[in-house]
């Protein structure tokens, strides 16, 4: 552990896109409505010592059956100032403490974007450290097969 206070500071939040799509009336519908959520997390160092860009997407379909009703999407970028931290704290901090911060903006958002829908409200629930450390499996294995497709190209 370092022998100073770990700081973590959020110096700049804000949304790169937020989108809303109904692929049916709602009133077309008079099954139940099942939502699908899907997350994916990103992190860069940026020049200036210590600051790192966490950049978190929120999707979120409603099914009913097979059917997609609407297509929901909120992505947001958090700049964060990261110091007196071992490589693992850091680890932890921009894969999982962050995310699951800037969640709480995103799941707000998609409920806001979902008001005057018709398919009323989307209330989301907080996501655990378990479901994100899921979705970063995900996002490195995607990752992963992207680099070998482009080495077999």
């Amino acid at each position: 552990m370092s022998a100073q206070s770990p700081i973590l500071q959020i110096a700049a939040q804000y949304t790169t896109d937020a989108s809303f799509q109904s692929l049916m009336r709602p009133y077309e519908n008079s099954a139940p409505v099942q939502a699908a959520l899907a997350t994916e997390a990103r992190h860069e160092q940026l020049p200036q010592p210590g600051h790192w860009r966490v950049e978190l997407a929120v999707s979120l379909q409603g099914l009913a059956g097979e059917t997609v009703l609407y297509k929901a999407r909120v992505a947001q970028e958090f700049i964060v100032v990261v110091q007196n931290v071992t490589p693992d704290e850091l680890q932890h901090i921009l894969t999982l403490q962050v995310p699951a911060r800037m969640f709480a903006y995103a799941r707000t958002e998609l409920s806001t974007l979902s008001l005057n829908t018709g398919y009323g409200p989307l209330v989301l629930p907080a996501v655990s450290d378990a479901y994100l450390q899921g979705a970063q499996k995900k996002t490195e294995l995607a990752d992963q097969a992207s680099e070998l497709e482009g080495e077999a190209s």
